[in-house]
C-alpha cells in the first residue's frame, strides 16, 4: 500500500486536527479523540479510543451455570494519539498507551477501513513486550474456581442524553441496555434471575444455577443506539459492557496473562445510518441474513420431549392415534443422563447416547416421514 503519513503536530494541540473524507465517512483525529461522521445521515461516533486495564479474575463453572467476577482490578491507561498515517483504503492510527500499575509507555495502533454502505471495519492491537508480563504462571484452578490474571482492553464512545441502546444477544430482562452494567458470556438462562424467593432456595443448592438479569443462552457483542450508531465486536471470550455513565459507553474484552500473549486485540464494525430500524441491514451485512424456515416446519407439529426412544415413541403414537400432523421431534438427552447431587440432569457431552435413542431409532422417525 502506498502510505503518506501526517503527523498531528503537538500532544495538546487542537488547532491543527487530522480531518478526511472516505467513502462518505468524515474522520476527524486529534491526540485525545477520533470522530467518525456518516454524511449522508448527520450521524457522528466520538471516541476517546483504547485503554487498558489490570485485573485478578475469578471464573466458576456448574450444570452450565456460570459466575465470572473481579477480584482486583487496577485502573485503565491513559490512551495518546500519536500519528495517522493514509492507506489506499483506509488509515491508520498510531500512538502509545500507558499499562496500569507498572506506568510504562508502550505503542497501539488502530486500522480503520470505512465502506460507502454505513460501515467502519476496525482493527486495534496494543503491543505487549515480553519483558512486561506481571507474571509468568498459568490461572489455577481451585475446586469448581478457576482464577487468573487478565488484561482488559476497552473501547470508550461517547453518549447523549436520552439515547437507548439495544442488543447483547438475547436478552430477557430488558430491551433498554442504557444505564446497565454486564458481562457477555454465554451459559445457561438461569432460574429465578435474581427474583426472590426462588433464586436463593436455587443458589442454596446449585449455586449459580439461579443466574442473573443478564445470563444468556446467546449472547453476541452488537450495540444498536437509537441515535443511529451501532458497534459489532467480533473478538471471542468474555466481554464487559458498561453503559452506566451518562455520558460514557464502554466495551471491554478479558485477554488471560501468560506467557505467549503479545498483544491485546480489538476487532469489529462501526455502523451508521438514520435510524435504529435501518441499522439492521448493515448488521445482517456482517452477520448474515436468516433464511426462511424449511417448508416441512409449517407442516405440523414439532414435538419437544425427552425420555428415551421408548417414551417418545408412545408420545408420538398417541399423537398420531389423535390425528395429530407431527413435523418433527426435537429431544433434549439425546447425549444421555447423569445422576448429580441434585439428580439426574443431562449430561453436556454432545455425543449420541445409543443406549437411549440408537441410531436405527432415527433412520426408523425419517422412514416414517
Amino acid at each position: 500500500r502506498q502510505e503518506l503519513e501526517v503527523e498531528l503536530v503537538g500532544v495538546c494541540s487542537a488547532s491543527l486536527p487530522f480531518t478526511a473524507e472516505l467513502a462518505g465517512w468524515r474522520i476527524d483525529a486529534i491526540p485525545t479523540e477520533l470522530s467518525l461522521q456518516w454524511l449522508a445521515a448527520g450521524v457522528t461516533w466520538k471516541s476517546p479510543l483504547l485503554a487498558v486495564s489490570r485485573a485478578e479474575r475469578s471464573s466458576r463453572m456448574y450444570n452450565g451455570c456460570w459466575n465470572n467476577r473481579v477480584v482486583r482490578s487496577s485502573g485503565g491507561g491513559a490512551c495518546m494519539m500519536e500519528s495517522a498515517v493514509m492507506l489506499e483504503d483506509g488509515m491508520k492510527l498510531n500512538g502509545s498507551i500507558v499499562l496500569p500499575d507498572l506506568e510504562v509507555l508502550v505503542p497501539w495502533e488502530m486500522t480503520l477501513y470505512p465502506h460507502a454502505d454505513g460501515t467502519v471495519s476496525f482493527n486495534s492491537s496494543v503491543a505487549f513486550p515480553e519483558s512486561l508480563h506481571y507474571s509468568t504462571k498459568q490461572g489455577k484452578a481451585h475446586s469448581s474456581e478457576y482464577r487468573y490474571d487478565s488484561y482488559e482492553l476497552g473501547l470508550s464512545w461517547e453518549k447523549e442524553p436520552g439515547e437507548r441502546i439495544v442488543g447483547g444477544g438475547e436478552q430477557f430482562s430488558t430491551v433498554d441496555l442504557n444505564g446497565q452494567q454486564f458481562d457477555l458470556w454465554l451459559g445457561e438462562q438461569g432460574i429465578g434471575r435474581g427474583g426472590q424467593p426462588l433464586s436463593k432456595a436455587l443458589n442454596t443448592v446449585a449455586w449459580p444455577c439461579a443466574g442473573g438479569k443478564y445470563t444468556t443462552y446467546s449472547h453476541v457483542p452488537i450495540l444498536l443506539s437509537t441515535r443511529g450508531y451501532g458497534l459489532v465486536l467480533e473478538n471471542e471470550g468474555l466481554i464487559s459492557v458498561d453503559l452506566s455513565s451518562e455520558d460514557t459507553a464502554q466495551l471491554a474484552v478479558s485477554f488471560e496473562d501468560h506467557d505467549n500473549l503479545t498483544s491485546l486485540q480489538l476487532r469489529g464494525h462501526i455502523l451508521a445510518s438514520s435510524g435504529l430500524r435501518e441499522l439492521l441491514p448493515l448488521l445482517t451485512n456482517i452477520t448474515g441474513r436468516m433464511q426462511a424456515p424449511p417448508e416441512w416446519m409449517t407442516q405440523g407439529l414439532i414435538v419437544g420431549t425427552e425420555g428415551g426412544s421408548e417414551v417418545v415413541d408412545k408420545q408420538l403414537e398417541a399423537l398420531l392415534a389423535a390425528n395429530v400432523s407431527v413435523a418433527g421431534v426435537w429431544i433434549q438427552d439425546w447425549s444421555g443422563l447423569v445422576h448429580t447431587n441434585n439428580g439426574q440432569v443431562v449430561w453436556w457431552q454432545w455425543m449420541l447416547d445409543e443406549s437411549m435413542y440408537p441410531k436405527m431409532w432415527f433412520k426408523d422417525l425419517r422412514a416414517r416421514g
